[in-house]
C-alpha cells in the first residue's frame, strides 16, 4: 500500500504502508510536489484507489488543484486496475482540474447510484459499484 495522505496512513497503519513524501499540505494532510511525482514515476500498481472531488461526462474526474491532479494522473497511468472512490453527490459536477483525460478509471465505488433524473446518467461509461449491486 502506498499513499501520500496522513489520513490514509492513520487508517491503514496496521498494514504494510509506504508514505510517499514531498511537500506537506496541512489543509489536505498530504504530500505533493516534485518529490512525490518522482517517487510515483518509478512505481507500478496492480490496483489503485483514488478520490475525486467531482465527476461529469464532459470533464471526467476533477480535483481542486494541479498537484493532486498530477499525482492522480501518474497513479492512473501506472495501474492495471483503476478505481475512484466518491460519494454520489459528486456526480454531474466539476471541480477545477481534470485528471482523467488520458487514462480512464475502470470503476467508480460510491454509496448510491447517481440520480437517474440527470440526463448525464446515461452517458456514464464507467462501471459503477454501490452497496447492493
Amino acid at each position: 500500500i502506498f499513499t501520500n495522505s496522513l489520513v490514509n496512513l492513520n487508517l491503514l497503519k496496521r498494514h504494510d504502508v509506504t508514505l510517499i513524501g514531498g511537500k506537506f499540505r496541512d489543509l489536505r494532510k498530504d504530500f505533493h510536489g516534485y518529490t512525490a511525482e518522482e517517487a510515483l514515476k518509478s512505481l507500478h500498481f496492480k490496483k489503485c484507489f483514488l478520490g475525486a472531488d467531482a465527476y461529469s461526462a464532459k470533464n471526467g474526474f476533477t480535483t481542486t488543484d494541479f498537484s493532486t491532479a498530477r499525482l492522480n494522473e501518474l497513479v492512473l497511468e501506472r495501474s492495471e486496475e483503476k478505481y475512484v472512490l466518491m460519494d454520489s453527490s459528486k456526480f454531474f459536477s466539476s471541480s477545477i482540474v481534470s485528471y482523467s483525460r488520458h487514462v480512464t478509471p475502470d470503476k467508480i465505488i460510491t454509496e448510491a447510484y447517481p440520480d437517474r433524473g440527470y440526463p448525464e446518467t446515461a452517458n456514464i461509461d464507467i462501471d459503477i459499484l454501490w452497496p447492493g449491486k
